[in-house]
């Protein structure tokens, strides 16, 4: 009787494991997942960044042809 519930308490064990391991690796792939939206995201900003940036450039340098032409 014993050597049964010694037996029943290892398979309980290892459908633990089972669903822990389960578990983790669903929280991993969830966790990659929100880091390639946030770099998708923070992509998105250095973008938008560069083409402020882009065009402040061409506004300087469109206001510079204007003051020398006055």
């Amino acid at each position: 009787m014993d050597h049964e519930r010694r037996i029943k308490d290892l398979e309980d064990r290892v459908r633990s494991l089972d669903r822990n391991i389960c578990l983790n690796s669903i929280s991993v792939i969830l966790i990659v997942l929100g880091c390639f939206i946030q770099m998708y995201k923070v992509n998105g900003i250095y973008t938008k960044i560069s083409e402020l940036i882009s065009f402040n450039n061409q506004l300087i340098d469109f206001l510079r042809e204007v003051i020398r032409n006055i």
